[in-house]
């Protein structure tokens, strides 16, 4: 019999049956068909006997999906007791990595997936199966060239990585992360159908300007880079639970003043833009107390010549301030806590260490800049 199954799931004209006749096989046979199969830890099959060799090896790999669904049909107390790897009796991840494929399984009902990667495998369109998984909360797709998504099953995370994708995918409002980097998209009105959305990121879109922000509270990773950013709106300050912004390599040449109320904000990019100056809010008496949790901004290749209103911001940690023609830093800064600091490419002329009690690292290549104080001990200077 197993012999007989090897050799119709191999050929298309039988495929089906074949498949149809080895989900009704018995324990013993089940055993067989699995023998040498195993998912790895992250969950990509290592495929036995049975599925490779001689044969389509698209429908060999259709034929594995489709058996491990066979499988996961035997109820749970029998299958404890067949003869196959643990890691395919009740599998919550499968990782399919470079799986160009023209066949693949119409549904996978059964199957108890959660998790769900489909890397490097070069989609037109996702499987039909993807929408069948009864269980399955995290999508990621990458690399590939899928120009639309439409989902009706309620996922957590979609990662759509490396597509063709022009517009926010339509999928259940149940979506708490979407990642849609290196996708030409040019709109994405349609993102507030995610309320409850808490990380949103985009790489190489073509965006002027973000939508209203307000809609999106939940947000706490906001990240739009290399975009054509041009213009942030006003109500970036309503994001009271943002604690990662990333805008980086855009066209901003300002900051709206609401910046100054992002409360939970513990990491602030701004790098390769035309910011001129800082929003002055900012230097509000209140501010530092807003952003108490502030720990690292960069904002390296600007055109800033000051950046004062960050004079009072205690608790930051790195500050990265290289390819600006800044002149002086802020008087009475309090950057006590300050462990790295990179000023390398700045026209500073002088730095007096003392003012930095915490420093670790300090960078200064292509500067003339004068350093004063004594140096804290294991202080590592690049550029010197």
């Amino acid at each position: 019999m197993l012999v007989r199954l090897r050799r119709m799931v191999r050929d298309p004209e039988q495929h089906a049956q074949g498949v149809a006749l080895a989900r009704g096989a018995d324990a013993k046979l089940l055993t067989k068909i699995f023998a040498d199969s195993r998912l790895s830890e992250g969950g990509e099959p290592i495929l036995g006997r049975f599925f490779v060799g001689r044969g389509p090896e698209d429908l060999l790999r259709a034929t594995f999906l489709e058996l491990l669904d066979a499988l996961a049909e035997v109820p749970e107390e029998d299958r404890a007791k067949l003869g196959v790897h643990e890691s395919l009796r009740d599998p919550r991840a499968l990782h399919l990595h470079q799986w160009r494929q023209d066949r693949w399984p119409a549904a996978l009902p059964h199957l108890g997936i959660q998790t769900l990667h489909l890397d490097r495998c070069w989609l037109r369109a996702l499987p039909d199966f993807v929408d069948t998984l009864p269980e399955l909360l995290h999508l990621h797709a990458t690399h590939g060239q899928v120009e639309e998504v439409s989902l009706t099953r309620a996922i957590r995370t979609l990662v759509l990585v490396h597509q063709r994708l022009r517009r926010v995918p339509d999928v259940p409002d149940a979506l708490r992360a979407l990642d849609l980097r290196d996708n030409p998209i040019d709109d994405v009105r349609d993102v507030h159908r995610f309320p409850a959305l808490r990380e949103w990121r985009l790489r190489g879109a073509t965006l002027p300007e973000l939508p209203a922000l307000a809609p999106l509270a939940a947000l706490t990773h906001l990240e739009v880079v290399r975009s054509g950013l041009q213009i942030v709106p006003a109500d970036l300050g309503s994001l009271e639970r943002l604690e990662h912004l990333d805008l980086s390599e855009n066209l901003l040449a300002r900051l709206p003043e609401s910046l100054a109320e992002l409360r939970a904000l513990r990491r602030l990019d701004m790098r390769r833009n035309r910011l001129t100056e800082l929003p002055r809010s900012l230097a509000d008496d209140a501010a530092p107390g807003r952003m108490a949790r502030l720990r690292k901004v960069r904002l390296a290749f600007n055109e800033l010549r000051s950046v004062s209103p960050l004079r009072a911001f205690a608790s930051l940690r790195l500050l990265d301030l290289s390819n600006n023609p800044l002149l002086t830093l802020p008087a009475g800064h309090a950057w006590q806590e300050l462990r790295n600091l990179d000023v390398s490419h700045t026209s500073l002329t002088t730095l007096d260490l003392d003012d930095f009690p915490r420093l670790e690292e300090l960078r200064v290549v292509g500067t003339e800049l004068e350093l004063r104080g004594t140096p804290r001990e294991g202080l590592r200077i690049h550029g010197r």
